[in-house]
């Protein structure tokens, strides 16, 4: 214990608690193990309260572990669901120093969450909040998944009948409440010919689902239906009963297959949408095992007569931004040549702004006549094969053109189509898209592409360069009267600015000042010219920490930036942390001095220690160098390992003669946890010169004392 050091009488030596599970909405036992430097006394009666473990859900009272009380014989244990904590009331003596365990079950929340900041604080002996010596992932709880997809059909012939089968498991109860629709959305089905409406569903989970969102046969509703959108390709069914976690999901559909031949679908999404639940569940792939690709029992294959399509029709696009030049890239290999008396006609392309035109192919490609008709109606591209010319079997043509992307989000087509009229050996057939937003014509509201936040330094009360990395998919200037907003960097001591400095790092546009505001963690800078789409932007600019503590966000990023203006871009998150400041208390520190003797010859020395004990594998090595005001030094400079140190604050001229004062040639400085890989030790060193006498009369005409603070191993966040 550091000398001087007062703590209050009654303290908790040892709080520990963790979990067993970080799955949502699954049993989760907590265990809880504790020791106070007194013991605690039933008499009293003694009562420790474990607070704030938001999220977890049990019955109000005692606490259970395998259907039975979760008591020892030192402790009875309940839990309060409201104010979501454990009680621990002493019926028995505990000693002095030694750990007691209780353990208890409550349920996980269905929605994800980060680690909860959990306290300790005891009644009767009063001990003050205390937060954990050593924490698990508590009630750290991860996303809710759609698993376990899977989904095969029963024939691939071209206008025929045809069944599919779709399997799925969901990691999280859903039930059926009223007032609050559960839906699971199929959606890609191209090649699906149903009518638009009420359609009915078989498989073992069937009657789980309904057309309707509650089963009211006065309204003509039942189980084992479903809603067709012929448009959007979606089967969407309402959950009319509970659906348990982990348990698997099995519909049937019954369906006319297209006209159109068409390859096996990757393209395929399922989605829950829950409204009782309070949180969304990603979407998740669904797809046909890998030992029926290529077969007729390949989701959505389609293949009719003798006609083949092309082996190779992928078509992709070049940006989704809104009202943007796209250019579209076809890529294409017919089955067999394709003499100059045929066309090939690309459809389907539907929602581009360009007007009917010749339009100039962007390529060299002398295949195709130079320009190919447009017509926007149907989105359609007709390219002419060249006089003399063929397109070849034997290898993929490249074709590229420009088209004018929508001003508004729009997804992509669900069906483009290649063919070449009038070919007996060549089969119309459904192109392959590029994904995401390569899909041909998907269209994304503005955002950031790119968006990333860094810092340089975790210290309390330490000067930290926060670095902000930026790309948009639209362009943000002056003349749309853009202005960039970053919130969420709380923590800082920094008082409010009209005009705190901004370095550009790379890129440009952005003005040199910055509005910032402290108790909104906000920043705002004008865009003063244009800030390209391609390269982004990056910028820095300096913060100074705070004196508490702040945790590196779990799960979660607290800093968000947004874009205002003409085009503007709505909050996003920024990937990283900023602002993660360390809790030296209880930190390990160990101390250092190096002299220069006395010397008649020189007025200059470099004088060395080696720190020695450090630990390893920790968040935060801080240093610190004092000079003892002797003889006076100037032109400093200090060394960690193989590093120069910046931030020298060079001695003042009246730092001479004061043998009981120091100056703080370096405060608390970052060292890069690099220079203490494999090593517990780190060898320092300071230089100066100017040195003439030794007023102290030590024998030393230089002095220096070198600090080095350790994060705590539970100040790893």
């Amino acid at each position: 214990v550091a000398p001087m050091h007062v703590r209050g009488l009654a303290d908790f030596e040892t709080f520990k608690i963790g979990g067993s599970s970080s799955n949502p909405g699954r049993s989760n036992v907590l265990c809880v193990t504790l020791s106070a430097n007194v013991p605690l006394v039933a008499s009293l009666p003694v009562k420790v309260t474990v607070s704030g473990l938001s999220g977890a859900n049990a019955l109000s009272g005692a606490l259970v572990l395998d259907g039975a009380q979760a008591s020892s014989k030192h402790f009875d244990s309940v839990w309060d669901n409201v104010e979501k904590r454990m009680v621990f009331t002493v019926i028995a003596d505990t000693v002095a120093g030694v750990e007691y365990s209780i353990c208890g079950i409550v349920t996980n929340p269905r929605c994800a969450q980060r680690t909860q900041p959990v306290l300790i604080e005891a009644s009767g002996v009063v001990i003050q909040p205390t937060a954990p010596s050593s924490v698990g992932a508590i009630l750290m709880v991860g996303e809710a998944e759609i698993i376990e997809t899977s989904i095969q059909q029963l024939d691939s012939t071209a206008g025929g009948p045809n069944e599919l089968t779709i399997h799925f498991t969901s990691t999280v109860n859903l039930t059926q409440t009223a007032g609050k629709a559960s839906s699971v959305i199929v959606r890609g089905l191209r090649g699906v010919v149903l009518p638009t409406g009420t359609v009915t569903i078989g498989g073992s989970s069937s009657n789980m689902f309904s057309a309707c969102q509650n089963l009211d046969v006065n309204e003509g509703c039942k189980a084992s239906t479903g809603i067709w959108g012929d448009s959007r390709d979606t089967l969407t069914l309402h959950l009319v009963s509970s659906l348990t976690a982990m348990d698997a999901v099995e519909v049937k559909l019954n369906f006319t297959n297209a006209e159109t031949s068409q390859d096996g679908l990757c393209s395929i999404v399922i989605e829950i949408h829950a409204e009782e639940l309070g949180c969304q569940i990603a979407p998740a792939p669904i797809m046909s095992a890998s030992e029926l690709r290529g077969t007729s029992k390949e989701a959505l294959r389609i293949h009719s007569g003798n006609a083949v399509c092309f082996p190779v029709k992928l078509v992709s696009q070049s940006t989704s931004s809104p009202g943007a030049t796209n250019t579209i890239t076809l890529s294409l290999r017919p089955p067999v040549n394709v003499s100059a008396d045929h066309v090939i006609v690309v459809s389907g392309l539907t929602g581009a702004t360009t007007p009917d035109a010749m339009l100039r192919l962007l390529n060299s490609s002398s295949v195709f006549r130079p320009r190919a008709r447009w017509s926007a109606g149907t989105g359609t591209l007709t390219l002419a094969v060249a006089s003399g010319h063929t397109l070849s079997s034997a290898h993929t043509t490249t074709v590229t053109f420009d088209l004018a992307n929508p001003h508004y989000p729009q997804e992509s087509p669900a069906l483009i189509t290649v063919s070449v009229p009038g070919h007996v050996d060549i089969d119309k057939c459904a192109m392959d898209s590029g994904t995401d937003e390569a899909a041909p014509l998907e269209v994304v509201s503005p955002r950031f592409t790119v968006r990333t936040v860094q810092h340089n330094s975790t210290i309390m009360g330490g000067a930290n360069l926060i670095t902000v990395s930026l790309r948009s998919n639209v362009v943000l200037s002056n003349t749309r009267k853009s202005v960039l907003r970053v919130e969420g960097l709380f923590g800082s001591r920094t008082a409010d600015s009209l005009s705190l400095p901004l370095t550009i790092v790379h890129g440009q546009g952005l003005a040199l000042k910055a509005s910032w505001r402290q108790s909104t963690g906000s920043l705002q800078v004008e865009v003063i010219d244009k800030i390209d789409v391609t390269t982004g932007i990056c910028f820095s600019f300096v913060l100074h920490n705070g004196y508490t503590a702040v945790a590196q966000q779990i799960n979660a990023n607290a800093t968000h930036v947004m874009a205002l203006g003409m085009v503007p871009i709505g909050a996003t998150s920024l990937m990283g942390n900023a602002l993660h400041i360390v809790d030296l208390n209880g930190a390990q520190e160990i101390i250092g001095v190096c002299t220069c003797p006395s010397s008649a010859d020189s007025t200059s020395c470099v004088c060395s220690t080696t720190l020695m004990g450090i630990a390893q594998g920790r968040s935060l090595y801080a240093l610190k160098v004092e000079l003892q005001c002797n003889s006076h030094a100037a032109n400093l400079t200090i060394s960690a390992g193989a590093s120069v140190l910046a931030g020298i604050i060079q001695p003042p001229t009246s730092c001479h003669d004061q043998c009981q004062t120091y100056h703080t040639a370096l405060g608390w400085t970052q060292l890069d946890p690099k220079l203490l890989l494999n090593s517990t030790s780190i060898e320092v060193d300071i230089a100066g010169d100017g040195l003439q006498t030794d007023y102290c009369g030590a024998g030393h005409m230089l002095k220096a004392v070198f600090t080095l603070r350790i994060a705590a191993a539970e100040a790893l966040v």
